[in-house]
């Protein structure tokens, strides 16, 4: 079939949104899923500057990390550069200080193990005020072991975000919360733009392709891959803070009483949560959870562009659906195989230590590649059977057209090759004019549209056999027009050229675009050599037949 020729076809035909690589982003946001579960809470304001300040310190190159996930009572939340910090974002100043005292016998309530006093962080807004309200509390003899006014400073530490702020990153929608998930999701969509680049990178030099197309083409899908990410990992987010993780708690807490304590435990562990029995089944729901919001909206954001594309008539109900399918089949499965090495890799954790957690690292990222790539394939051979691709039927049309024209203007083999590997090079022309064929009921005329020039093209390069024998006089000829040719790209590559104006417009325009259409000329045989061939036709005859 002549279609068949074409390189790269399927792929083009198909329209496939690579997945591989989304996997590792989307188990990163699950980790911020479930990590920020807690900002959709009534405080959640409070988490949301612990975790602002931290991720600030660290761009700032500071050693800090959050230590508050444990629940222990009266702990820190924040570890800086070795000093345990607690957050405190109250509606003013006084209330963030007080918030540090017990309610019976008013005394400080975080106490360092060496019962030093840990320092409270407050907003950036409420500082000066939380100073001189720490002071009042230090000469009430509130704060143990600290006796001089002037230590208040001491016990106060300036946060990088005012309350005003820390409000609304815990909120949907405002400038604040999506500037901050967009960060996190960044982060995610490092690992997801390296794995989709670097698996794209390898199949394009398997399979022949030019280094630097190879590159080419890993930047754009890395990217590609990457942007996926940041906007699943902000949808994510923004829907915790739209209260839709309460909603979905119960289905989380069914599946972990199904699953059961061990299988809780590993599912902690692969996260990085070293907890066991209720602890562990909270943060494996929080885990499930994050699966289902983060790979639903890694789904939507795959598929939004051909639902896009439904509308706008281009493609089919019954193509979208297959494309949304194996979208679907690619996104879970690459999900599952992710999550089924970080698994395994927990359990040699337990043998292995830090060796068995780089080990499931691995086996996760290989995991999530031959999921989703398996899913998609499978998910493909099945649909296949029941429904035709759009670009299918479109191929069909535009084939029987160049097989007709083939044969109307007497194409040779070199010629359909000619147009062929044009088709093969422009394939996002192809992809567009399958769409526009899909999209307008005279298919066949869109079809001759985009298939006459190509036509012309290759049969402008045909040899004219000249009325001269004179091989001397169509010598000469092929010089001319060679020299006429060669001028006319000159004209046409010049800067003069490239200006509008009415030269150009009535006297350069029309020259060039005859002189592209002219043609080389091929010498007559002479009279005697006709004959000969003439007659060694009809001796083969005669020999054939005796």
């Amino acid at each position: 079939m002549i279609v068949s020729q074409i390189k790269g076809v399927e792929e083009m035909k198909k329209e496939e949104k690579r997945t591989t690589g989304v996997e590792s982003g989307n188990h990163l946001s699950v980790l911020e899923y479930s990590e920020h579960v807690v900002l959709g809470a009534k405080q959640g304001h409070g988490f949301a500057a612990e975790k602002v300040n931290n991720l600030l310190d660290k761009l700032r190159g500071k050693d800090a990390r959050i230590v508050g996930g444990n629940n222990a009572r009266n702990g820190p939340d924040r570890l800086f550069e070795g000093t345990f910090l607690q957050s405190k974002y109250c509606q003013n100043a006084k209330l963030s200080v007080s918030a540090c005292f017990e309610k019976g016998n008013g005394s400080f309530k975080y106490v360092n193990s060496d019962k030093s006093c840990m320092v409270v962080e407050v907003p950036l807004d409420q500082y000066q005020d939380a100073v001189k309200a720490m002071q009042i509390k230090i000469l009430e003899g509130r704060v143990p072991g600290v006796k001089n006014p002037e230590d208040a400073s001491k016990l106060i530490r300036k946060g990088s975000i005012t309350y005003t702020q820390a409000r609304n990153i815990a909120k949907a929608g405002t400038i604040e919360s999506l500037s901050y998930d967009a960060a996190t999701g960044a982060i995610s969509a490092t690992a997801a733009f390296s794995i989709s680049a670097l698996v794209t990178f390898a199949r394009a030099i398997w399979s022949g392709e030019d280094p630097q197309l190879a590159i080419k083409e890993a930047c754009k899908t890395g990217l590609y891959i990457g942007g996926t990410t940041v906007l699943a990992h902000i949808a994510s987010q923004q829907l915790i803070k739209l209260g839709t993780d309460k909603a979905i708690q119960g289905i989380g807490q069914s599946i972990v009483n199904k699953i059961g304590s061990k299988s809780s435990t590993l599912i902690a562990k692969s996260a990085g949560y070293n907890v066991t029995g209720n602890a562990a089944k909270n943060v494996a729901s929080k885990i499930i959870r994050g699966n289902i919001v983060v790979g639903a909206v890694t789904i939507a954001v795959l598929s939004s562009a051909d639902v896009i594309r439904m509308f706008q008539r281009k493609i089919s109900g019954k193509q979208l659906f297959k494309n949304v399918t194996k979208t679907t089949a690619g996104v879970v499965g690459g999900g599952a195989g992710f999550f089924g090495g970080a698994i395994l890799g927990a359990k040699l954790g337990n043998k292995l230590g830090r060796l068995g957690g780089l080990i499931g690292a691995i086996l996760g990222g290989i995991g999530g590649i031959i999921g989703s790539t398996g899913a998609s394939i499978g998910a493909s051979k099945v649909l296949d059977h029941f429904i035709e691709d759009d670009a299918d039927q479109m191929l069909k049309i535009l084939q029987e057209r160049l097989a007709k024209y083939a044969n109307e203007y007497l194409l040779t083999e070199a010629e359909v090759n000619q147009i062929l590997d044009h088709m093969n090079s422009y394939q996002e022309n192809l992809v567009n004019l399958l769409q526009k064929m899909f999209q307008l009921s005279d298919r066949e005329h869109v079809a001759d549209q985009y298939l006459m020039p190509l036509i012309e093209a290759a049969m402008n390069q045909r040899l004219v056999i000249s009325n001269s024998s004179s091989k001397s006089f169509v010598w000469v000829k092929n010089k001319i027009i060679k020299g006429i040719k060669s001028l006319c790209f000159k004209i046409s590559s010049s800067r003069f050229y490239l200006r509008e104006g009415s030269v150009k417009r009535f006297l350069l325009e029309p020259f060039t675009i005859k002189a592209s259409k002219l043609r080389y000329y091929y010498a007559s045989p002479k009279m005697k050599e006709y004959n000969k061939i003439i007659e060694g036709v009809f001796v083969e005859i005669i020999e054939e037949n005796k």
